[in-house]
């Protein structure tokens, strides 16, 4: 397993909007996640969840891993998908989502195994963009859905990683079918 340190607070974080945050084909978020939370806890937010915002990394009502999606072309509404198995508390678990707006997919990743696949709500080549800003550890500037835990190691990548990419992420071995750690 990884050795990571288990102390320290983690205020929530924001950065202003940039192009290279939204507006992308494809997309890839990860991250390293020791949570200690129950549910609806952000993990990194473009937007806050109102609807039409690019992304939000979260937990859901099982604790388990969601990714939330503005409707594309429209970007008025907001899809949902949780995985539905529930992250191990107190652990250090590597996340990752990819979304792929061309081929409609939208998988996620815990500690390199896929752990679900859904369609994608924005097929039409790019997520929705807005103005508002990025949010490690919160939903909005007032600590919405505050991360209860850690968050080590954010990455957020404007194109769609592989199984492999990911796999090496979260310190595994790929052997070509699945990533064993």
């Amino acid at each position: 397993g990884i050795s990571r340190a288990t102390t320290g607070v983690l205020a929530f974080h924001v950065l202003r909007d940039s192009t290279t945050l939204s507006g992308m084909g494809g997309l890839t978020v990860e991250a390293w996640v020791y949570h200690t939370g129950t549910n609806y806890e952000v993990i990194v937010s473009h937007g806050d969840a109102m609807g039409g915002d690019p992304y939000l990394l979260h937990t859901s009502s099982l604790s388990d891993a969601a990714m939330t999606l503005g409707n594309h072309p429209m970007c008025t509404g907001m899809a949902s998908y949780p995985t539905g198995t529930a992250m191990a508390a107190s652990i250090w678990t590597h996340v990752a989502v990819t979304n792929d707006a061309v081929a409609g997919s939208l998988l996620f990743y815990e500690n390199g195994a896929l752990t679900g696949v859904f369609p994608s709500p924005t097929t039409l080549g790019t997520i929705c963009d807005n103005d508002e800003s990025l949010l490690v550890g919160a939903i909005s500037t007032t600590g919405d859905w505050a991360w209860e835990g850690i968050i080590d190691e954010l990455k957020i990548w404007g194109v769609v990683r592989n199984p492999k990419e990911i796999c090496d992420d979260a310190g595994g071995i790929w052997t070509g079918v699945s990533c064993n750690l």
